[in-house]
């Protein structure tokens, strides 16, 4: 009978922990708002980009492999040099990201040049689809980059 009441517990005590455990993991929305919030209004050293205004959508798919999908929009200043307040350059971006194998991945990305902060009348408006080979979309992975 002792047994089987140390045995019990020990079942009980391994289920308290499993649920534990599945408490702290993240949900991909978590993730999503988590990381964004770091990333909100800091300077990449790498690019001499900040990121500004985001906003994001997250919605549940009928998709196995990609059980959630987002929209993430946001306004990325561009400075020359680490010691610049204000941009050189700003820009839109609206970037499409799948949820996958428990992390978030950029499917798509458009950008639309606002052009140089006091001469926007001289800025190429249009929004432009990047594909993977260019570079910004590159910038944007790396940046956006969700585990």
């Amino acid at each position: 009978m002792r047994k089987l009441i140390v045995m019990a517990a020990f079942a009980a005590l391994l289920v308290g922990c499993q649920k534990e455990s599945e408490e702290v993991e993240l949900s991909p929305l978590e993730k999503m708002k988590s990381h964004l919030a770091e990333v909100d209004g800091k300077r990449s050293r790498v690019f001499g980009r900040e990121w500004k205004n985001i906003s994001y959508d997250v919605q549940k798919t009928d998709s196995l492999v990609s059980p959630y999908t987002a929209t993430v929009s946001a306004e990325v200043h561009r400075f020359d040099d680490e010691t610049e307040t204000e941009p050189s350059d700003r820009y839109d971006y609206k970037i499409t990201m799948l949820y996958q194998d428990d992390r978030w991945v950029v499917k798509q990305v458009s950008m639309n040049y606002l052009g140089i902060p006091g001469l926007e009348e001289l800025s190429q408006d249009g929004i432009q689809e990047l594909t993977k080979d260019d570079i910004y979309y590159e910038m944007v992975s790396k940046e956006l980059n969700l585990k």
